[in-house]
C-alpha cells in the first residue's frame, strides 16, 4: 500500500518544499529509469520536503520509506509527525553515500491524532544536493513492497507495483 500521492514526483505541488528546490527526473532511479528527483538545499541548510497530511488512526503504526542517494557522505533525516494536541514524531538520521538505499522510519500516532505527515530533511550543509525516489507511507510496523502512486493511494502485497500493476515481484 502507499498512502502518499505522487510518490516519484517530489516536484509535484502535493509535496511542500521549504528551503529546497526539487528537479524532476534528473538521475537514474533504483529501477534504472531516469525518474529520480534531485533535492538541492538553499543557502541556509536544513530544508525539507513534506507530504500532505494523510488521514491516520491513533495507536496504529505507520512506516515511511524512501530511496535516497547522496553525492558523498551527507547527513539527512526522514521523519513522521502526527497532529496530536502536542504533536509527536519519530526521526531516522541517515548518512548518505553514493549508492541507492531504501530507508524507513516507523511512528505510532499519539492519542487524538487524525493525520500524519512524512518529511525528508537535509540536516547538513547548505547547497547540498541529494537524490530521492519512491516515497511510500504504509499503515504497518515495517516497510512492505514498493507501490508507486500518482493522484491516489495504491495497494500492494509484494514486489513493485506501479499504479496498481505489478512490474516484478520478489
Amino acid at each position: 500500500e502507499n498512502l502518499l500521492t505522487y510518490s516519484e514526483q517530489l516536484d509535484n505541488a502535493a509535496w511542500v518544499k521549504t528551503g529546497v528546490s526539487v528537479t524532476a527526473n534528473s538521475v537514474a532511479s533504483p529501477n534504472g529509469a531516469t525518474t529520480a528527483d534531485s533535492i538541492v538545499d538553499d543557502a541556509t541548510g536544513g530544508g525539507t520536503v513534506d507530504s500532505a497530511n494523510i488521514t491516520a488512526t491513533a495507536g496504529q503504526a505507520y512506516t515511511f520509506s524512501v530511496w535516497l542517494k547522496g553525492t558523498g557522505a551527507q547527513a539527512v533525516s526522514i521523519k513522521l509527525t502526527d497532529n496530536a494536541t502536542t504533536p509527536t514524531s519519530t526521526t531516522q538520521n541517515i548518512t548518505l553515500d553514493t549508492s541507492w538505499q531504501r530507508y524507513s522510519v516507523t511512528h505510532t500516532p499519539a492519542t487524538g491524532s487524525t493525520t500524519i505527515k512524512a518529511t525528508i530533511n537535509d540536516t547538513a550543509t547548505a547547497s547540498d544536493t541529494f537524490y530521492a525516489w519512491g516515497s511510500q507511507l504504509e499503515q504497518a510496523s515495517s516497510q512492505g513492497g514498493y507501490a508507486s502512486s500518482t493522484s491516489g493511494a495504491v495497494t500492494a502485497s509484494r514486489g513493485v507495483v506501479a499504479d496498481g500493476d505489478i512490474n516484478f515481484s520478489g
